[in-house]
């Protein structure tokens, strides 16, 4: 028989499996030597896609909407450093107030005079400002000036808003009772000044060129006058523009002293009329000075302070008298209601 032939078993071969490899989206390191070299580091910077989000690392980097946040984020600072800012603040301050001129210590001494002009030339108002300066300066007789128990201001006023019409503060000036100016400075107004006034202020525009701030002059001019009388023209508009609250029974104005307001019939004297009529003198002829206003206020004060501070002594008791009567009043009647019930 010839041989069988068997046929070979084909042995199936394994299938060969594809396995997808996983795609890992993770940004490979930058190695750390290339980001030293300078070079490198901006050629890196250039092919970074410019769609990426960051932070910004620059103050022009910014989008006005970050700003405004970091703007509304404060810092938080600790308390040493907190201590550290209200100190260099009280330092500034003080340098503000050594270099500041206008404020002269005050030094009260038996020499003080009790009424002005007692041993000065009874007419010490000219024409021409002989202060135009804060500093102190020597006075008449050799004197320096000096603070004083009764002192005397007035103020100049420029416009300030739609054709001038509000009035703003515009300068200082007060004077001691021997009639020596111890204070003046132009202010600056807090707005644009519209209408100078020249014809009666005396204000030009390069007098207010390298004038104070009203804060600082409303300050130094609180302090000089604490505990000291006031005498002034239509006080009670200069007060206010100085932001100031002087005491009543410290004030002395001749716009409401009863013998100068029976000039014109009960109604408000001009101080122009009263120093023509009581003083002999003509001021306010063209532009003002508030130093010569101030001394004018002053001269009449003195020339009738015992009738005026008489007057005052008899009101005040008068008014004492009836706050006493009124209480002894009220307690009668509440002593009758008990009686009765």
């Amino acid at each position: 028989m010839p041989p069988v032939k068997s046929n070979p078993i084909k042995v199936s071969q394994p299938l060969a499996t594809t396995v997808k490899k996983k795609k890992y989206f993770f940004k490979s390191s930058t190695n750390t030597n290339l980001t030293k070299n300078p070079v490198l580091k901006e050629q890196l910077e250039a092919k970074r896609p410019k769609n990426v989000a960051r932070l910004p690392t620059k103050a022009g980097e910014a989008s006005s909407n970050w700003k405004t946040l970091s703007m509304q984020i404060k810092p938080v600072q600790s308390k040493g450093r907190l201590l550290y800012l209200e100190r260099k603040k009280k330092e500034a301050a003080k340098k503000d107030e050594e270099s500041s001129e206008g404020i002269v210590a005050y030094k009260k001494t038996s020499e003080d005079l009790d009424v002005w002009f007692d041993d000065v030339d009874p007419i010490l108002l000219d024409s021409q400002n002989n202060c135009v300066t804060s500093t102190v300066q020597s006075g008449l007789n050799g004197k320096s000036t000096e603070l004083t128990k009764v002192l005397a201001l007035d103020c100049e006023m420029v416009g300030i808003g739609n054709e001038g019409k509000e009035s703003a503060l515009a300068r200082v000036s007060i004077v001691n009772q021997h009639g020596e100016c111890i204070y003046d400075k132009f202010v600056l107004p807090g707005e644009e000044v519209t209408d100078y006034r020249t014809s009666f202020s005396g204000i030009r525009p390069h007098n207010l060129k390298n004038a104070i701030q009203l804060g600082i002059v409303c300050h130094e001019v609180a302090e000089i006058l604490k505990g000291r009388i006031l005498i002034g023209h239509g006080l009670n508009h200069d007060l206010e523009v100085l932001m100031i609250k002087h005491p009543k029974s410290n004030i002395r104005d001749t716009s409401r002293f009863k013998v100068f307001r029976s000039v014109v019939n009960g109604a408000t004297p001009s101080l122009k009329r009263l120093a023509q009529q009581f003083l002999g003198i003509e001021i306010q002829t063209g532009e003002h000075s508030s130093v010569q206003d101030a001394q004018a206020a002053l001269r009449l004060y003195t020339m009738f302070h015992q009738q005026w501070e008489a007057d005052l002594i008899a009101r005040r008791a008068e008014r004492n008298s009836k706050i006493v009567k009124g209480k002894k009043s009220s307690k009668e009647s509440i002593q009758s209601k008990d009686s009765i019930q």
